[in-house]
């Protein structure tokens, strides 16, 4: 069973959280609350997988909120607004946040996002990612020597576009090795060439640069988190 609090300024909100965790049958909310200090107190108190909480809190931010989380707490984090521009979510990231979702998001896509926050993964909404690399489309990439995909000069071969590809539906080292029939160890070799070769600083900066190399269509992501069923991974307890 996933357990989860809710730290959540707006009402209305909160509820609309808790009925949609609440279709879930892996997921129990333990404690609801509508600001940050009220919110580090329940953690202590319950002592949660993940910890749902919005950027905008009457008594902090929640910003600061996650780093005091993050710091006293073994959680996950997973924030939930409105603010998809780009700097709040690398702050939001930089300060320990696990994952970062839309406020806008259905209820199927927040379950989702749960599920892979406690599997260890980052989530970053699709929606954001789009953003990031639709307001980064100008930069000027052919500067650099080894780029190439559809798009620039870079090489994958097939066995690391399909770990590319299995990074982007969310799949853990673990996950990848068992689906590819080779060992864990293995896979992070492969993990690390990918990020080697299209310069990128972690597993989600993986993700983006290929969709903006062209190895794989950004709907293509959406269509695996529509049909994936990660819920059945857990049983209830």
């Amino acid at each position: 069973m996933i357990r989860i609090v809710i730290i959540e300024g707006q009402g209305l909100l909160r509820l609309g959280l808790v009925n949609a965790i609440s279709q879930s049958p892996i997921m129990e909310v333990c404690g609801e609350v509508a600001c940050a200090a009220e919110g580090i107190k329940l953690v202590a108190k319950t002592l949660p997988d993940i910890v749902i909480i919005n950027i905008s809190l009457p008594d902090m931010g929640g910003i600061e909120a996650t780093i005091a989380i993050k710091q006293l707490f073994n959680c996950k984090v997973l924030i939930l607004t409105h603010q998809d521009d780009e700097e709040i979510v690398t702050l939001a990231l930089s300060a320990g946040a696990d994952s970062y979702l839309l406020s806008t998001s259905e209820p199927e896509i927040l379950r989702y996002a749960i599920v892979k926050t406690k599997e260890g993964e980052c989530w970053i909404d699709p929606k954001v990612s789009k953003k990031f690399l639709t307001n980064n489309s100008n930069i000027k990439e052919e500067k650099h020597t080894n780029l190439k995909g559809k798009n620039f000069r870079v090489t994958l071969t097939t066995t690391e576009l399909r770990t590319l590809k299995l990074m982007a539906r969310g799949l853990s080292n673990e996950q990848i090795a068992e689906l590819m029939n080779v060992t864990e160890g293995t896979v992070k070799s492969y993990v690390h060439l990918v990020n080697k070769k299209l310069q990128a600083h972690n597993r989600v900066h993986a993700v983006m640069r290929g969709v903006k190399l062209g190895y794989f269509n950004y709907n293509t992501v959406i269509f695996e988190v529509l049909n994936a069923c990660p819920e059945k991974r857990y049983q209830p307890s």
